[in-house]
């Protein structure tokens, strides 16, 4: 609730409920972090992201930002936003560079998710989930096709050089 959080190189998955939730204002920024609402052992029953802002709370603007990021799972969408009218409450989403699922049945995320640059509806391919291994595949549309982060990752000092196995990344040319 009403919070700030920082996550890169972080996957959050193996959950039998929603991976995120973050409510009632706040800054969240994730890059390169992944989200996988699926498991090997239950069925989930939320949402990977979840970002809401009830105006009754009064809490203030909730802004969130995923860059070269993954958000899938195996429900309709990856995601539940619930976006207030202007005003206090208001949800402030930028979504770049990801590869995000989301049904064609929820309009208000598809306007979150417009930005030409996202990957939507595609598996990602990861190795092995069930094995934890989210080292992605060949084949994965989530290669080379996330944003120049070598200003980014100077100015803000995010270390985002090499990947959560350690391996060097290409900032140039990143994998989602």
């Amino acid at each position: 609730f009403s919070t700030t959080i920082l996550a890169q190189n972080t996957i959050i998955n193996d959950c039998c409920g929603n991976l995120v939730v973050a409510q009632d204002g706040g800054t969240y920024q994730f890059f390169h972090c992944t989200f996988m609402g699926s498991t090997c052992e239950c069925t989930p029953e939320g949402v990977p992201l979840v970002f809401e802002n009830d105006p009754e709370v009064g809490r203030g603007t909730l802004t969130f930002s995923l860059l070269n990021s993954i958000a899938y799972g195996f429900k309709e969408t990856a995601y539940n936003v619930l976006l207030p009218a202007g005003g206090e409450g208001e949800v402030n989403p930028a979504v770049q560079y990801s590869l995000v699922k989301v049904s064609e049945q929820a309009p208000e995320l598809i306007s979150v998710i417009t930005d030409s640059t996202n990957v939507r509806n595609e598996r990602p391919l990861f190795n092995n989930i069930c094995e934890n291994n989210f080292a992605l595949t060949e084949n994965s549309p989530a290669l080379d096709s996330g944003r120049d982060i070598k200003a980014l990752n100077d100015t803000l000092n995010l270390g985002l050089e090499k990947d959560f196995r350690d391996n060097k990344r290409a900032l140039d040319t990143p994998d989602i």
